[in-house]
This record gives structure tokens, sequence and C-alpha cells, in this order.
């Protein structure tokens, strides 16, 4: 259930200690301000609704003028106010890591096996690296810090199978959630 909210699962790995992206959540336009001081005030910034799969409500804004506007259309939508606003983390595509528990209840880091990893890039003309979007695939070698990243995350919203996505940060090397 923990994932079903995505400001809910970075509360959660954020508490657990696991690296995230600065986020925020905003819920009108008066928030907006601070909100974005609050995740460096830099631009491009990412927008997720709160819900959502396959990309879809996710969106990548590269000025304060259409931040504004792509808030107040999707406000305006989907009639949620609640959106998450993400630092956008330089990188080129994604690692997504599915994990596996052998405890079904419970989940801890002893217990759980990677059993598949991906490196995931873009679809032409699409920041977003989802294969249902045309999103490309390819094998990838995890480093020790990955994986336990990804069965550190698997244990704080307790799954006992999910799949995790890595971003690795291009210029400092440093995997986030």
């Amino acid at each position: 259930m923990v994932c079903e909210n995505k400001n809910t699962t970075n509360t959660v790995l954020e508490a657990a200690g696991l690296p995230t992206p600065k986020n925020a959540i905003i819920s009108d336009v008066d928030g907006v301000d601070l909100a974005l001081k609050s995740i460096g005030g830099k631009f491009p910034v990412i927008i997720k609704l709160l819900s959502g799969s396959q990309g879809i409500g996710v969106s990548q804004v590269d000025s304060y003028e259409s931040l504004v506007s792509v808030l107040q259309t999707l406000w305006k939508a989907s009639g949620n106010n609640e959106v998450l606003l993400q630092e956008k983390v330089p990188a080129d595509g994604d690692i997504r890591i599915q994990v596996l528990s052998r405890k079904f209840f419970s989940p801890d880091e002893e217990s759980s096996e990677i059993v598949a990893a991906m490196k995931r890039t873009s679809a032409k003309k699409d920041f977003r690296t989802n294969y249902s979007i045309g999103g490309g695939v390819k094998r990838i070698k995890l480093t020790n810090e990955m994986m336990e990243i990804a069965k550190g995350a698997a244990k704080a919203v307790d799954c006992a199978w999910c799949a995790v996505d890595l971003i690795v940060d291009k210029e400092t090397k440093k995997p986030y959630i």
C-alpha cells in the first residue's frame, strides 16, 4: 500500500535513510515558490502525480512559467490537488531492479535477492525510460551499493516482490531511488 502513493513512498524511503532525490508536495499555486526552493530551485524539474504507472503522470518542466501552467492544468484535470515536485537528477536512463524475498511477511535484507535488473534508456523524443512508451532496455552489472539500496528499499516498503528504480547521477555517480 505504501507504493500506491509516490509521496508516501518517498517519505518511507527517506525515513529509512535511503537516497532519494529532493522532493516536495505542492497543493496550490501559492506553494510553488517554497516547494521549488526546497528542492534546489533549479530547472528542469520533474512533476509527478501521486499515483500512476508506466510513466503516465510524469512531466519534465523547464521554466517557472511552464511549471505554474502545467500544475494548474493537472489540478483542473485530475481533481487532486497534491502533486510531487522533484529535482531532476542528470542521468543517462535509469535502472530497474527486481527484488524478491524468501519471507512473504516482513521481508528483510538478508532474505531478499536481486532476481533481475536492466538499464532503461529514454524513448525517442521523451525523457521517460518506460519500455511501455518506447524506452529501450539492456543488460547491466549492478554494484554492491545498488544491490544494497534496492534490498533496503524493498524492506522499507515491506514488499516481498518489487521493482526498485534507481537513477545514477552522471556527475556524482550517486544512485537515487
